[in-house]
């Protein structure tokens, strides 16, 4: 069934893109932005951080009645919106209709500003796909008005201060139970609002569309039937959407199956948590933000809070999984929620006379067994406080809670003999569409591969934007890419030495490394002629920069001339040669200069230097790990040279 949600100004609101538009489109597809809070009677508190922060304020409203209420914020924890269901506050707490409420007297009569928070009424917010500045409100009546019935209203939030431009309109005629679950369409952009219809086994989900139109779904005959009607509470998503968790009875929480890309809710393979102990039933839970965790409160004559495995599709091996994270049995207000918040971790609020309301925690709730890391009282909300915990209980899209879709590059050169820019994510992804932001391509700069690369034409920015099935729904991002130009570097052209010549090969300063074919690291390398044997000889360099951009460069030098060797035989003795593991060198007198022994193989690289120490007429030196071949060994002492060929077998 197709209704109509809403419908403002035509030219606001119909997405008449192109294809490439869409395609490109980062509001089309990815998280919303959105950041949890959680609302106290004198202070609001963020979880964007990994230690909750709590901002004492003067609420226009008491909120410790709250069954579950609408907050909406930005990603960098800026809040927008709140509301208790009859009521909408914006983010300095300011309500933004005060001459009424929202809902209908009839469902609202009795409340003003100052309040309670609606009795019992069930409110969430979620943007309209496409919009993000136009926030609904959904709610449904309080719970002494049976059947309840769902109304919304609209919020645009683009201005500092809000204003409600659609306000308590029924939203649908059909009767409803008392809660609402929110979670995203596989296609990242549209929204499932999903609640079970009053004294029946059929689910409703609402797709909310671009727009402001809506389909519905219905499941019927799905899960569990309830032995009393009314005797259920809490509907709660999976963060990837595919586990839409009740508790029926009061003794049993249903895991059913949800399909985001239909709407509709399955008890096929249904699981279930059922009674732990002496009257220990499942009540309040959250899933971990990797969804393969399931945290339990079983409570009533005292509280135990117990994690499942996930992982295991089997009946008997999901309750065989249980592991006992805290067993309270102290007498102090613990109502049981569990609350998965922005930072992912889960908390538990609770008051006692000594803390006041605090939080237990656990840390890492994607852990198995007792390393989540769960801890007692281990934050303090307000020492002076009495809060009754159950008032902690926003009510929000927990796909929001998902890790975002990322990806890593490496490789960001362009130039003669760079490498392509290689693109990687971060985190499973199933199917990807890559734009890599080129212009010049024609529209030849896509791919479907997980693990692309892309040669890029010339130095420049990029917008490179990715779509990804990540985790079951589809998400994108996009970053600006810069490539840099690889080094431009010469060292001269082709030439020919004489014996008595030199020459300095320079690439050019500034790069943050030298690699020569010869094994130096300065940035030049100076050729002589004396040392070089016959015929031609490479050398190259190769370059990198601060971007880490590399380039090489060549030059051939051909030795023409007959430079100082053999005839310096009278000055010195080099023996055995050949030889297998060691040369010795004796001079005719001593030397009292400073002198410096090398050796050469053929292609002009050192291959052993020994500084000669002064006065000594004798040194040894080590052939070992060198190959068999024709060496080159030189004497150099300050204004002459004694240059000797040397062969090792």
């Amino acid at each position: 069934m197709k209704t109509k949600l809403y419908l403002l100004i035509p030219l606001m609101i119909f997405l008449d893109f192109s294809y490439q538009t869409k395609a490109q489109n980062l509001s089309t597809y990815g998280h919303a932005d959105n950041e949890v809070f959680q609302v106290g009677s004198r202070y609001h508190i963020s979880f964007q951080s990994d230690t909750p922060n709590v901002f004492h304020e003067s609420f226009v409203t008491n909120t410790e009645d709250a069954e579950a209420f609408a907050v909406y914020s930005d990603k960098q924890g800026n809040l927008k919106l709140y509301s208790n269901g009859c009521h909408i506050w914006n983010g300095n707490h300011q309500p933004l209709n005060t001459s009424s409420n929202v809902l209908p007297d009839s469902v609202c009569p009795q409340f003003t500003l100052n309040d309670s928070m609606g009795n019992h009424i069930t409110s969430t917010a979620i943007p309209m796909p496409g919009n993000p500045d136009l926030i609904y409100v959904f709610s449904l009546g309080r719970k002494d008005i049976q059947p309840r019935k769902l109304y919304y209203s609209l919020v645009d939030i683009s201005t500092g201060q809000s204003q409600i431009i659609v306000s308590g309109q029924e939203f649908t005629k059909l009767p409803l139970k008392r809660d609402l679950a929110v979670t995203k369409h596989t296609n990242g952009q549209d929204y499932w609002l999903v609640t079970r219809e009053y004294h029946k086994n059929t689910y409703v989900a609402f797709r909310i569309r671009p727009g402001g139109n809506v389909d519905t779904v219905y499941s019927a005959n799905t899960g569990i039937t309830p032995a009393s009607w009314g005797y259920d509470l809490g509907l709660n998503f999976s963060p990837n959407g595919r586990i839409l968790g009740e508790v029926i009875n009061l003794d049993t929480l249903q895991l059913l199956q949800f399909d985001a890309s239909t709407g509709t809710v399955s008890d096929t393979n249904m699981r279930y948590i059922v009674n732990y102990g002496y009257q220990l039933w499942p009540d309040r839970f959250a899933f971990s933000p990797d969804n393969s965790k399931l945290y339990v409160n079983h409570h009533n004559l005292y509280t135990r809070f117990c994690q499942y495995d996930l992982s295991t599709n089997a009946q008997s091996q999901l309750l065989n999984s249980r592991i006992l994270l805290f067993d309270n049995q102290i007498t102090y207000d613990n109502a049981g929620c569990l609350h998965l918040t922005a930072n992912r971790n889960i908390y538990n609020p609770f008051h006692t006379y000594n803390t006041g309301l605090a939080f237990n925690s656990v840390e890492n709730p994607n852990i198995g067994d007792t390393n989540c890391n769960w801890n007692t009282a281990n934050f303090i909300v307000d020492s002076s406080a009495y809060v009754h915990p159950s008032s902690f209980s926003s009510n929000f899209c927990s796909a929001w809670l998902q890790e975002p879709v990322d990806f890593s590059y490496t490789h960001t050169c362009a130039g003669e003999n760079a490498q392509p820019t290689l693109f990687a994510f971060t985190d499973s992804v199933y199917e990807a569409e890559w734009h890599f932001g080129d212009s010049l391509a024609g529209g030849a700069d896509t791919s479907s591969a997980l693990y692309p690369s892309y040669k890029y034409p010339q130095p420049g920015q990029y917008t490179v934007w990715v779509k990804a099935l990540h985790y079951g729904m589809w998400d994108s991002i996009a970053k600006t890419v810069t490539i840099y130009q690889n080094p431009q570097i010469s060292l001269g052209k082709d030439t020919t030495l004489a014996a008595n010549d030199t020459l300095v090969l320079d690439p050019g300063s500034g790069y943050v490394s030298y690699n020569w074919n010869t094994g130096d690291t300065t940035q030049t390398l100076t050729l002589y002629g004396s040392q070089m044997t016959g015929g031609s000889h490479s050398y190259w360099v190769e370059v990198t920069d601060s971007n880490g951009c590399k380039a090489k460069a060549y030059r051939t030098i051909t030795y023409s001339g007959v430079g100082i060797n053999e005839q310096n035989a009278d000055k010195w003795k080099v023996y055995p040669n050949p030889a297998e593991e060691r040369l010795t060198i004796e001079l005719n007198h001593a030397i009292h200069e400073k002198a410096t022994l090398r050796l050469y193989n053929q292609h002009g690289a050192i291959v052993r230097r020994h500084q000669w120490p002064k006065q000594a007429k004798t040194q040894h030196l080590s052939l070992y790990g060198l190959s068999n071949g024709i060496y080159w060994m030189e004497l150099d002492i300050e204004q002459r040279k004694y240059r000797q060929k040397v062969v090792k077998r």
